[in-house]
């Protein structure tokens, strides 16, 4: 319950801060010992990523985007495509869900989110897990931080 209230609050705050942007975010739970929040957010003046380790209460520095790179992400996980994994959660629910991989797309304050069963997972959606992982690696690699 917890973590589905941090994640609501910051997709709140989010939403308040992207009042005309845009956002995809991934919950990373891999093992059971980390829960990382990974969010892409576009502006009309800045894209960007950030990561939030929810089993830590650590945001870590976030790492520019090209608005191509974030065009991409928001491609593949938006239209009908992806539509069988709208997910209408309640505030029971947990946000991270064993056997999904679980996405929230923000625009204009609206919020979609989807779980994507990771048996069966769409190439294109996978791909976008590669890249989400790929954003925590480079936030957290040694040449990111000062």
């Amino acid at each position: 319950m917890r973590t589905f209230l941090i994640i609501l609050l910051t997709l709140v705050a989010a939403g308040t801060l992207l009042a005309d942007g845009r956002m995809v975010s991934y919950l990373q739970n891999d093992n059971r010992h980390e829960l990382i929040f990974v969010a892409a957010c576009e502006s009309e003046k800045w894209t960007l990523v950030t990561i939030y380790d929810l089993r830590k209460d650590r945001i870590d520095r976030g790492l520019t985007l090209p608005k191509a790179e974030f065009a991409e992400l928001w491609s593949a996980l938006s239209g009908s495509a992806v539509s069988s994994y709208i997910a209408h959660p309640k505030a029971s629910d947990k946000a991270a869900v064993p056997g999904f991989y679980s996405f929230t797309l923000t625009e204009n304050k609206a919020i979609t989110q989807l779980l994507v069963p990771r048996d069966s997972c769409p190439k294109p959606i996978l791909d976008v897990v590669r890249r989400m992982k790929s954003y925590v690696e480079k936030i957290r690699s040694p040449e990111n931080r000062h």
